[in-house]
């Protein structure tokens, strides 16, 4: 599901929080699950949606989350919030200029956002396409046709298809895949510990390039998390075609985990 809550910064900064922490504690009024994606709608004087996150916990009890009473404006305004239920939301995506208002109207949004509502997928895709395209992994030249590469004076920018991109796409590899690099194993959150939670690329195993547009992308088949190091050497074959997966595991030099999956 997908959602937009209203984060009042009179009474809540939650950009410092978000800024800090690149997670944040919300008041859970709906049913929630895990892997819904939040949108954060900022009132008062900025009037956009600044922030995309995504539920990672639900059901959370005050104790279990940690104090944040000096990001709130008043002392009464955070007491009222202690006997609530909680969700975690980790950040993915921060828009430096988010949708308006008015263009929340225009796209048939409800211009007074007081509580959560649930929008569409289709209203969902339009905001991700527009305002956090720039949340999506990282895509190497090779993955390119010629004519999606532009060049603007010394500098070389790509455009990618936002439909072949689709970050539900890449959230359904990692929900069935899961976070471990499937070349080398390696996890961000065992290494890293709470930094490196949900970090990972996902990986194309068919080359972009080759897919047309009628294609339509099944994330579990045609996806697989891997590591930035195991995804660049993916993509190193000096015009020689993509490696596969299975190629690379065989050229490391270090043993992977026991529990690594092809």
């Amino acid at each position: 599901m997908n959602w937009i809550l209203s984060g009042n910064i009179n009474k809540y900064d939650v950009i410092s929080r978000l800024d800090e922490f690149s997670y944040v504690y919300w008041n859970q009024t709906r049913n929630y699950e895990i892997g819904d994606f939040v949108y954060i709608y900022l009132s008062g004087p900025i009037q956009e949606i600044r922030y995309k996150c995504r539920v990672t916990m639900i059901d959370l009890l005050n104790e279990e989350c940690e104090n944040d009473s000096r990001f709130w404006v008043s002392t009464d305004a955070f007491e009222k919030t202690e006997n609530n239920r909680s969700v975690r939301l980790d950040l993915i995506g921060h828009a430096q200029i988010g949708m308006s208002r008015e263009e929340m109207t225009s796209q048939r949004i409800l211009s007074r956002i007081q509580g959560p509502i649930r929008i569409s997928d289709e209203i969902a895709d339009y905001i991700d396409e527009k305002y956090f395209e720039d949340v999506i992994d990282i895509i190497y030249p090779d993955e390119m046709t010629a004519d999606e590469l532009l060049s603007e004076g010394h500098h070389k920018s790509t455009i990618v298809n936002k439909y072949e991109r689709n970050i539900r796409a890449r959230q359904k590899c990692l929900d069935v895949h899961g976070y471990d690099c499937k070349v080398c194993n390696f996890n961000f959150q065992e290494f890293y510990g709470d930094i490196g939670r949900d970090f990972i690329h996902v990986h194309h195993l068919t080359p972009i390039s080759e897919i047309k547009d009628e294609y339509i992308i099944d994330p579990v088949n045609d996806l697989i998390p891997v590591c930035p190091n195991c995804h660049a050497m993916l993509h190193r074959t000096n015009g020689k075609g993509l490696m596969s997966v299975a190629h690379l595991r065989k050229t490391l030099t270090t043993p992977v985990g026991s529990n690594s999956q092809l």
